[in-house]
């Protein structure tokens, strides 16, 4: 009954997420500047199908497997984004093999929401580690870098780029946010990327061009850097005198957004000029998608970034329910294998 129960789910789910493109072409064509009433309506229906489709996560099982975990997956995750994250993880896991998962929460998790993660992704593989337990954790690391200690405090760019690696376990750890959506498995593919001694990271093209005045020589930007998902080495590949220094310099920049001058991935892009790096294959992709927005032949991973998180839902989602609904119904089962 509960294999007939999901794949009826899947079904009707797969129903509203069809629509959306319609419901999506009305709110955005035939109605722009139209009656307010109608585009709040289209609003609402489409808002109620998004959380549908998240929701779905919500009946994840923990995956069985028989492989130790390949590496550690760290996360700075905030309350709002845990669907997010329980798809993200529980594809990472499909596509790319067994991984320990460790959550860094930025203050904003809640008894419920831990709840949720480890009943959804097990606690043999899954750790989180509260902000409090990390400021204790992290206090005799960084008495001698006060630039890094006021960083750290400022928001939340600076416990993506300190926490993340300062507390790992690992030498190699994979560094992932939370709206990165796997779609293909590839185990051998993945395993290669693994094994590659430069800092890998994701591409976005373009990407500094107004903020280039800042940098020069050496602190010159590793141009279209994203740090949506990285494969980094702790021991080659960071020292914090240098991010102390990086911190300092930059202290009075913009700190809202992560790509300009003092935010982690503009760190992570000045690191990048440092140290070897090569960025993910093609098959690695930041939204818009284009043309393969419905089925992105050829892609196996998206990072959903920034003002793109609605289509987290309507085109990965969607697109995992279209084309891997039998995986899915493994993700309700916890068999993956």
């Amino acid at each position: 009954m509960t294999a007939l129960r999901n794949s009826l789910l899947l079904r009707y789910l797969s129903l509203q997420a069809n629509v959306v493109p319609v419901l999506m072409r009305l709110r955005y064509r035939l109605f722009r500047g139209g009656p307010n009433w109608v585009q709040k309506m289209l609003d609402r229906v489409l808002g109620q199908i998004e959380q549908n489709l998240f929701r779905l996560s919500r009946d994840f099982r923990p995956t069985v497997s028989s492989r130790e975990p390949l590496t550690e997956v760290h996360t700075l995750l905030c309350s709002q984004h845990v669907n997010y994250f329980i798809w993200a993880a529980t594809c990472f896991q499909w596509c790319c093999g067994s991984a320990r998962f460790v959550i860094h929460d930025d203050g904003s998790l809640t008894e419920d929401d831990e709840h949720v993660l480890y009943k959804t992704l097990g606690s043999k593989n899954l750790e989180i580690i509260s902000r409090s337990d990390a400021d204790v954790l992290l206090a005799d690391k960084l008495a001698e870098f006060p630039w890094c200690q006021k960083r750290r405090a400022y928001n939340h760019h600076g416990l993506k780029l300190l926490d993340c690696w300062l507390l790992a376990k690992s030498e190699k750890i994979i560094v992932m946010d939370s709206d990165v959506l796997f779609l293909r498995k590839d185990l051998d593919w993945w395993a290669q990327w693994m094994s590659c001694s430069s800092l890998v990271y994701n591409e976005e093209p373009g990407n500094y061009s107004y903020c280039a005045e800042h940098f020069s020589g050496r602190d010159a930007l590793k141009v279209g850097f994203n740090s949506g998902l990285m494969i980094l080495d702790r021991r080659r590949h960071l020292r914090l005198p240098e991010l102390e220094e990086f911190c300092s310099r930059f202290f009075d920049g913009y700190y809202s957004n992560a790509g300009r001058p003092g935010g982690d991935q503009v760190f992570y892009a000045t690191l990048g000029n440092r140290v070897p790096s090569v960025p993910f294959d093609r098959s690695v992709r930041l939204t818009p998608l284009g043309p393969q927005m419905v089925q992105p032949e050829g892609v196996r991973a998206v990072h959903f970034h920034s003002c793109n998180k609605s289509y987290f839902a309507f085109m990965g989602i969607r697109y995992l329910l279209r084309y891997e609904r039998q995986n899915v119904l493994r993700f309700l089962s916890g068999k993956m294998e």
